[in-house]
């Protein structure tokens, strides 16, 4: 049996994402309430802002080296990878094209974390309704996003006081589940383009979590 249109699906299948994402910080505690969208950790936004002036370095000041930074090629480093400042360097330019200093740093979370939740959702439950799945292979594709999105140990992670260290693992387990479905992706229907994108997606990886 056909499913429902295409695009219908997908935009239900965004809405969902975008619950799951924003939802999921306010439930575990990361964003409460209303306007408390920032990170008490400034380090990511602060790199960001040096690659948007073309330095890697954090400061050149030694009097702005503090506890877990390092000094290196004269300048103060940051040791937790340039991956997330580096995905979050789109929305910290918006923010200056608006005026803003930083962008919120916990709305860009809860938007790449929907990002990848549509993804989960179009690659295996989206494709089973449009293929027309019976109830029990839909319940089965849904099981399987729940453990992946709402996996324990992860939502634990994310309960905790979420300072860089716990960003930085909150990233990785999304980075990974997101390499998985584009390699899940590829060998159900290979194609050239899949694979190029699957293959930058992974050579990207360690710079997430390079420890």
């Amino acid at each position: 049996l056909a499913g429902p249109p295409q695009s219908k699906v997908r935009l239900c299948l965004l809405t969902q994402a975008l619950i799951y994402g924003f939802g999921l910080l306010f439930l575990v505690g990361i964003m409460p309430e209303w306007g408390r969208w920032y990170s008490v950790s400034p380090y990511y936004s602060a790199q960001a802002e040096s690659l948007l002036h073309g330095d890697l370095a954090l400061s050149h000041n030694p009097l702005d080296l503090y506890g877990d930074l390092a000094w290196s090629e004269g300048g103060v480093q940051q040791p937790w990878g340039l991956g997330i400042p580096i995905l979050r360097l789109p929305f910290h330019m918006c923010a200056k094209l608006f005026g803003y200093a930083i962008f919120p740093e916990h709305i860009a979370t809860a938007l790449l974390f929907s990002i990848v939740a549509f993804l989960v959702l179009k690659s295996l439950l989206g494709t089973a309704i449009l293929r027309g799945a019976t109830p029990v292979q839909t319940l089965g594709e849904l099981g399987s996003i729940a453990v992946l999105l709402l996996f324990p140990p992860f939502i634990r992670l994310l309960r905790t006081r979420f300072f860089v260290y716990e960003e930085a693992l909150a990233y990785t387990y999304l980075y990974g589940i997101l390499e998985a479905v584009l390699l899940f992706q590829f060998l159900r229907e290979p194609t050239r383009s899949r694979w190029i994108i699957a293959a930058l997606v992974a050579g990207f990886g360690p710079w997430i979590r390079p420890t």
